[in-house]
């Protein structure tokens, strides 16, 4: 579970993630990413019904999410992400998640950092 401190929680939050991040797609996500005029970075993980109907399915899914960020996100302070899970994440493994989601932060680290 990540802090309380670091996670995205308001549709305003997400709004303007959406409307003024940059992004980056992957073969199983898209990453959005938005200076926050904070200390801390702070993380939201999207699953959509068209992802996975049930909702453990959807869980299970932010869960791995959740475990493949918790390292690197942290790291970046000052930023806010959010991670939209396309449909056919649910039909991977946790590597292939995972080392999509490493192609996809490296992508938006050039993208941030530069």
């Amino acid at each position: 579970m990540l802090p309380r401190l670091n996670r995205l929680t308001k549709r305003k939050d997400f709004g303007e993630i959406h409307q003024q991040g940059q992004i980056t797609r992957g073969r199983l996500m898209m990453l959005r990413a938005k200076r926050n005029n904070l200390k801390y970075s702070r993380v939201g993980i999207i699953v959509s019904k068209k992802v996975a109907k049930k909702a453990t399915q959807r869980n299970k899914i932010k869960r791995r999410m959740r475990q493949i960020i918790r390292e690197k996100i942290l790291l970046h302070s000052g930023y806010d992400f959010v991670i939209i899970l396309k449909h056919n994440a649910a039909s991977v493994n946790y590597e292939e998640l995972k080392d999509d989601w490493q192609r996809v932060w490296a992508d938006i680290n050039q993208k941030i950092c530069h």
